[in-house]
């Protein structure tokens, strides 16, 4: 690209495909005079930006999957969409077997796993996102949840900051307000609990915690 006298590029000299060179006043290229080469840094970006597409491209699904479950969402048909949900059916089949605790327990890096599996597959399923690059993500994402499984088992301190950690509500017979205020437990929702453990009186409760994944368990009393 040629820049006029002011600085600015030159619309009626721009050819496309040229190389983009911004040029100051003192070393803007003449008119006719062959177009400045891009150094290494530009060649290595561009070098760069090319394997990216190619590595990008690589991961799309191939033609023949195109034509069994459709590409775009307003051209998908009843069949195509059927197809989408039996293989999404059995690929969260396959990760829930890997990540069946993720399921059955409420910390906080389940829960997040979960809403995230939910959200991607359904994007694969009505056809929002492509559909390979949406399962491998997936799949990616459940690797990293036993990368912090398997950390959290040799670390409590990274345990805690990802599962978090049970509090303290009831000792002895007697309400810690301070924790329960903190935490958002009335004594309706000890109540409940108590109920649940068969427990008919506050003081034949040892101990009462906020776990991990939100439920209030209940030690009673010997004798």
């Amino acid at each position: 690209m040629i820049v006029d006298p002011g600085g600015r590029p030159s619309a009626e000299r721009f050819q496309p495909g040229a190389p983009l060179l911004l040029l100051c006043p003192e070393c803007r290229v003449a008119e006719g005079a062959a177009p400045a080469q891009p150094g290494w840094p530009a060649e290595a970006l561009a070098w760069a930006s090319r394997g990216l597409d190619e590595a990008l491209t690589g991961i799309g699904s191939p033609h023949w999957l195109h034509a069994l479950i459709g590409q775009e969402p307003h051209t998908i048909t009843w069949w195509q969409m059927s197809i989408r949900g039996v293989l999404i059916f059995i690929f969260a089949l396959l990760l829930v077997r890997f990540a069946r605790r993720a399921f059955q327990r409420a910390a906080p890096v389940d829960i997040i796993l979960s809403v995230l599996i939910g959200s991607n597959l359904s994007r694969a399923f009505t056809a929002n996102a492509a559909f390979m690059p949406t399962l491998a993500a997936t799949a990616a994402l459940v690797a990293v949840y036993w990368v912090f499984i398997f950390v959290s088992m040799h670390s409590r301190r990274f345990a805690s900051l990802v599962k978090g950690r049970q509090f303290r509500l009831v000792h002895d017979g007697q309400l810690d307000r301070k924790a329960m205020a903190r935490h958002g437990i009335t004594e309706d929702d000890l109540r409940e609990a108590m109920r649940s453990s068969g427990i008919r009186h506050l003081g034949e409760v040892a101990a009462a915690y906020l776990e991990r994944n939100g439920s209030i368990s209940m030690l009673k009393r010997k004798g």
